[in-house]
């Protein structure tokens, strides 16, 4: 199976009360094939009715941490306090959400969940300390660990849970940034 589908097919299977999740794919790839299938794919979760937008950028400016800045400025992830980032290439347990989400819910001076992890980063941010720490920088390839050091430096706090772990389940190279992010709220 592709990259891609199995990304976006964990991604929509995290359990979580659907009318409080958005699944946002940014796809950042300069390949109009790959692009094509990272749409029908997503228009394909979209017709199973979840609440999945695919956002492509007319440019690559900053590359992964510019499509992570363009992706909060959506209207619809105005309305959300957490976002849940994964790169392309992992497959949360369809349990993330409810072992990690809750670390913030009750605890407002915690800025990011982070999980242990194999290969890239996958963790729950507030969207507040990201907007607090100035958001993604692009001057940055190592946009987490910039966020990261800002957030803190303003007296955010972190959790590390390492009992959550994101497994890699193949090791590929996708020139396309399909880090799903979830914008999502707390479940009522």
């Amino acid at each position: 199976m592709k990259v891609y589908k199995l990304s976006i097919g964990a991604a929509c299977a995290l359990e979580w009360p659907a009318e409080r999740v958005v699944i946002q794919v940014l796809d950042d790839s300069t390949d109009p094939v790959v692009k094509d299938l990272v749409e029908i794919e997503c228009q394909r979760w979209k017709g199973k009715g979840v609440n999945i937008k695919y956002e492509v950028r007319g440019n690559r400016k900053g590359y992964k941490a510019g499509a992570l800045k363009e992706g909060l400025k959506h209207d619809y992830v105005q309305e959300c306090e957490f976002i849940a980032m994964f790169d392309a290439d992992f497959q949360p347990e369809s349990d993330f959400l409810l072992r990690t989400v809750p670390f913030l819910v009750h605890n407002p001076d915690i800025a990011l969940v982070q999980t242990r992890w194999k290969f890239g980063t996958a963790g729950v941010w507030r969207i507040a300390a990201i907007d607090d720490a100035g958001g993604w920088k692009d001057r940055t390839t190592v946009e987490d660990m910039d966020l990261a050091v800002r957030t803190a430096l303003k007296g955010w706090k972190f959790v590390y849970v390492g009992a959550v772990k994101i497994p890699l389940w193949g090791v590929v190279y996708v020139p396309t940034v399909i880090t799903l992010c979830k914008a999502l709220g707390s479940p009522s």
